[in-house]
């Protein structure tokens, strides 16, 4: 299965989260078990990056949500970036689900 794509834009000095629910065939895959993460970067190739903080509101549901806190986020340099989701099963299967462009727009309160 590849990895779904969906751009999201992100307002710098604000807190960001997206739930995601996780379906194979149309069924939500249960998340016990697993864990996930997702790094936001400059470019695929960047060693720095800032990372999304991953919690499973409920795992039976396939529940996923994706925070970026206020602090992370006014920290950035407002502009364009890359993110990817992956989840990891009880069993070290890495799956890629997610990926897309960031649009950071810039703060003018701060």
């Amino acid at each position: 299965m590849s990895a779904g794509k969906y751009d999201l834009t992100i307002d710098q000095g604000s807190d960001f989260a997206i739930t995601l629910t996780i379906t194979k065939s149309g069924s939500a895959v249960n998340l016990t078990d697993y864990t996930a993460r997702a790094h936001i970067r400059a470019t695929k190739e960047s060693a720095n990056y800032v990372p999304f903080t991953m919690t499973f509101p409920d795992r039976s549901a396939g529940e996923l949500t994706m925070t970026l806190t206020s602090t992370a986020s006014s920290n950035m340099a407002a502009g364009q970036y890359l993110y990817d989701v992956e989840i990891v099963s009880g069993t070290d299967v890495v799956t890629r689900i997610i990926e897309g462009k960031i649009t950071l727009n810039r703060e003018i309160t701060r």
